[in-house]
């Protein structure tokens, strides 16, 4: 701890803990349960677009892997299922990739 705070280790011992402040990486972890969509109709600005559902049914894939052929919409997986995508900025798209992708984060993040 800072030498500033010190003095006040009685009373901030086990009750406190340092921070250091960490740039936001923009990856949204999704861990799916159930073959369907990820954006319901009744919220604003929907779009299936990014879909699981949609995807499935158009490629037999959910972001990019392949699933067994004739689930059922809502269907339960036999495990769960992580697909994370790029958290875009507001009013942007966010982008589905595959789990394999490597994040490297140097000046800005890049997904390869």
């Amino acid at each position: 701890m800072p030498s500033e705070t010190h003095e006040y280790t009685d009373i901030l011992d086990q009750r406190t803990m340092l921070v250091k402040k960490c740039k936001v990486l923009p990856v949204e972890a999704i861990v799916r349960g159930y073959i369907t969509g990820n954006k319901a109709p009744c919220r604003k600005n929907y779009s299936d677009e990014g879909s699981g559902w949609k995807e499935y049914k158009n490629k037999g894939t959910v972001h990019g892997i392949a699933m067994p052929k004739g689930l059922q919409e809502s269907e339960k997986l036999e495990r769960p299922l992580f697909t994370p995508s790029t958290k875009a900025e507001q009013g942007q798209h966010d982008e589905n990739i595959h789990p394999d992708k490597r994040m490297r984060v140097d000046n800005q993040t890049k997904f390869q």
